[in-house]
């Protein structure tokens, strides 16, 4: 249709010719894409690399957008589950949640960003580095680097809330391998079917093993001839495979997937083993020496978190739970003297490819004594302790060993020799765990990872404000009743007022012992209800601060309080799948109800007549007055963090794990709609005041604005911890501030490309202004 405008345009004049090109443009920018265009005389192309077609007039030059584009998030990680170098080392792949960012090594740009599904925990590049394999829930992935396709899509199991926990390439490249978790509704689908380990063909994808690897897999690692696969899981057994026949050759009991490794010429296999280490001979599958502590007492407690081969092949090093690391000798079976001790329980352990370096994580799950060193193996000489506490990735040293890699909230770049921090590809925005509309004021605030709450015209989709004050992740934020204060809790355990109007933070509430995951105020504003890791709930007085009343009942983490609408109730609920309903004059507990998961949300509807609460990824609705179960809301296939009543209490509104938002009608509990557009767990979620929008905050660091009558996507709004912001349509219309372009690009066909060349088309803030005419 297009060409044959332009071809009649030959008989118009120029000035219309500008015309028709002005619409052209007009069309393209909303989200129609031209691959090919015919144009007329006087019309030529300009070569440019830029993603549009340059098209040169009389007058001016036009670019075109060619190809199927969507606004990213520009060079920011987001959270790393895996990172793989390339054999050639042009590249390093870094995993995160639903996709695979490809970064050049030596100028850490971004290059490529590879569409996944669901969490992807584990990458691994083939022998040549031009084919890159993900895991993720339920599949396996293959990618051509060069022009980052997908070539193959395994299913690993059936169902995709089953994960691959890891991915391998054998060493020449033939075989690829996955291993995952198997979960299921159905205990006995478990247990009849646990082959949660896979060896295909790469070249053809053809399935040549199903190995019953047990239900929960989560290490693969294959020898260096290709002939053998190890695997380890969480069910502490560890297996030693033949790939050609699928025969399992051996199985070994131990504790984690760390504790099994293949020495790097094959040969051999080293095991932790209850409180020893035992060396076999691969090919003869033969146990040819153990490794024992005999020269001193053995606490009853020491188990073998990590083991691995030193890269020369004649010592195997392990990491323990006491907080030792040895050097075995395999000649002599005795571990070296000069040993590294007095750590805290051994996590991880990562060797330089020359084997000179060695880095150690210790701890496992508590960030207040995590810490990650580096080791000069030689010397046993402690070098240095990276200023990098949330590390979930495998630590990844450069193949030429003059860096290496920690990742996890974000990517920090290490000089090797001295552990000396070289650079970080820092997360720009953070997760958004809460989000509540302001009753009166045409705005909403959310908060987040980065410690700060955040004030949001809706109708400009424009950051009005940042309060700081937090020292530590916000957790929940909720406004007054009149809409001129807001309150927030935080992993920090404080609360904290705020003057919406000025900005000011009024007061700081001190008394709870760890975080605070939830606050309400009473309907009158009176005062606030708060939750807290520290299993109470404490009642407070608004205007001065004043802790009137601690309600002890809960025996594990108070996740989410309310109050009742009429100012009767506060109820409450947690992580010992309780839920507590108090009255409000005399702080009696009147009825405890029993849920069957833990109770991660709770609510009453404006009417007053229910309670709902989240049941694991089901919402129970209960009749206030007499605690009875009216209806079940079942439709979301994982955990559900977060629901909202319409202020006419017809609607219910949730948001869940499984990344998706539902609408239901509350009289039946029917599923109206579901809402998809979040990459990650969808944290918050809340009705604008006259029912027609919702918002909703993800760990995937975005807030979404939808409407509920038609479930369209409206805007999606993103902002930095240094507060600059962009907000835009699914047409890429946008508005924001003087830097925040910079903060996205457009990812045209696979391949990365700035925004900033193509803003003055898309910055249409009128654009957004029209979305909210007469709602």
């Amino acid at each position: 249709m297009f060409s044959r405008i332009i071809q009649n345009s030959r008989r118009i004049s120029i000035d219309m010719k500008k015309i028709i090109l002005n619409i052209l443009m007009l069309v393209v920018s909303t989200s129609i894409h031209l691959h090919s265009i015919e144009l007329p005389e006087g019309f030529t192309e300009v070569k440019s690399t830029s993603p549009y077609k340059m098209v040169l007039t009389p007058y001016a030059t036009y670019p075109v957008m060619v190809g199927e584009y969507e606004i990213i998030p520009q060079n920011a990680p987001g959270i790393i589950y895996s990172i793989a170098f390339s054999p050639t080392e042009k590249y390093f792949a870094l995993a995160s949640v639903d996709e695979i960012k490809i970064f050049e090594v030596n100028t850490w740009k971004l290059i490529k960003i590879l569409k996944g599904y669901g969490h992807i925990v584990s990458v691994a590049f083939n022998n040549d580095g031009s084919l890159l394999v993900s895991g993720q829930e339920g599949l396996v992935r293959l990618y051509e680097i060069k022009t980052g396709k997908l070539i193959k899509e395994l299913h690993m199991f059936k169902d995709h809330s089953s994960p691959v926990t890891d991915v391998d390439f054998s060493l020449d490249g033939k075989y690829l391998a996955a291993s995952g978790i198997i979960s299921s509704e159905d205990p006995m689908a478990v247990f009849n079917d646990c082959d949660s380990i896979k060896v295909w063909e790469t070249n053809t994808g053809k399935l040549l093993q199903s190995l019953a690897g047990g239900m929960h897999n989560t290490y693969i690692k294959f020898s260096s001839d290709s002939k053998y696969l190890i695997s380890a899981g969480e069910d502490t057994s560890s297996k030693l495979w033949d790939i050609s026949t699928g025969k399992l050759l051996q199985e070994f009991e131990n504790y984690t997937s760390g504790s099994i490794d293949i020495s790097p010429d094959g040969k051999f296999l080293a095991v932790a083993v209850l409180k020893s280490i035992h060396l076999w001979d691969i090919n003869k599958n033969k146990l040819l020496r153990k490794f024992e502590i005999i020269d001193k007492v053995v606490s009853s407690f020491l188990s073998y978190n990590f083991v691995l081969f030193h890269p020369n092949g004649k010592y195997i090093i392990s990491g323990d739970s006491e907080g030792t690391i040895r050097f075995w000798n395999i000649n002599t079976g005795k571990s070296s003297i000069n040993e590294i001790n007095n750590l805290k329980q051994i996590s991880s352990l990562s060797f330089s490819p020359d084997g000179k370096r060695l880095v150690a994580r210790e701890g496992l799950y508590d960030d207040t004594f995590e810490q990650t060193k580096l080791w000069d193996v030689e010397t046993k000489k402690l070098i240095n302790i990276l200023d990098h506490k949330w590390i979930i990735a495998p630590i990844k040293f450069s193949l030429d060993g003059s860096y290496f890699l920690t990742a996890g909230n974000e990517v920090r770049i290490w000089e090797a020799s001295t552990g000396k921090f070289i650079t970080k590809l820092e997360q720009k925005a953070f997760p958004i765990n809460s989000v509540d509309f302001n009753v009166n004021k045409n705005y909403f605030a959310s908060g987040g990872d980065d410690n700060t709450i955040k004030i949001w015209e809706t109708n400009t989709g424009s950051l009005l404000s940042t309060f700081k004050g937090h020292t530590d992740h916000v957790r929940s934020v909720k406004f007054s009743s009149k809409g001129n204060y807001l309150v927030s809790g935080s992993k920090d355990g404080t609360i904290k007022l705020w003057d919406v109007e000025t900005n000011k933070l009024l007061r700081t509430f001190i008394g709870h012992k760890s975080y605070v995951w939830a606050v309400y105020f009473s309907s009158d504003d009176k005062y606030l209800v708060s939750g807290s890791y520290d299993h109470t709930v404490k009642i407070w007085e608004t205007s001065t601060g004043k802790l009137l009343q601690t309600l002890n009942s809960h025996s594990w983490i108070v996740y989410s309080v309310d109050f009742s609408p009429n100012g009767r109730y506060i109820a409450s609920g947690g992580y010992d799948k309780v839920i507590n309903i108090w009255e409000i004059n005399t702080c009696k507990l009147i009825r405890s109800i029993t849920n069957t998961s833990s109770v991660d949300f709770i609510k009453f509807s404006p009417d007053d007549k229910y309670l709902a609460s989240a049941n694991g990824n089901e919402i129970n609705l209960i009749e206030v007055s007499t605690g009875k179960l009216l209806r079940i809301f079942k439709g979301h296939s994982w955990n559900i963090n977060s629901f909202d009543f319409s202020y006419d209490s017809k609607y219910l509104v949730s948001g869940s794990d499984d990344k998706t938002i539902k609408l239901w009608e509350v009289d039946t509990s029917k599923l109206l709609r579901t809402f998809k557009g979040h990459t990650d767990y969808v944290n918050s979620v809340n009705f604008s005041p006259n029912g027609k929008f919702i918002i909703s905050g993800g760990r995937d660091t975005m807030i979404k604005m939808w409407d509920r009558e038609t479930g369209n996507l409206l805007l999606t709004f993103y902002a930095t911890k240094n507060d600059d912001w962009i907000t835009y349509t699914p047409e890429n219309f946008f508005n924001s501030s003087i830097n925040g372009s910079q903060l996205i690009a457009f990812k045209i066909n696979n391949r990365v490309a700035l925004f900033k060349e193509y803003e003055n088309i898309l910055r249409k803030p009128d654009k957004i202004k029209e979305l909210f005419k007469n709602k």
